[in-house]
């Protein structure tokens, strides 16, 4: 889910966060809530793009331990 927002029988958003909370408690008719998704398309390009970048920080971050390892036992 990118977002979410929610919608009075005007057609106009709601911002008032107590208004949300009562609406998500208990619906009334005219509002509606709306919600945006990335398609499920994209699902392994950011599985790529997350795991590269842990993947990269891993690398990083045992390079690091290596180096201060051996510095110490010198």
């Amino acid at each position: 889910m990118i977002s979410q927002w929610w919608t009075g029988p005007n057609g106009k958003t709601i911002t008032s966060e107590n208004k949300i909370i009562a609406l998500i408690n208990h619906p009334q008719p005219g509002y509606t809530q709306w919600t945006t998704y990335e398609p499920g398309t994209r699902y392994w390009h950011f599985q790529f793009i997350e795991g590269s970048w842990l993947l990269v920080l891993s690398v990083l971050l045992i390079a690091a331990a290596i180096w201060l390892i051996r510095r110490r036992a010198a």
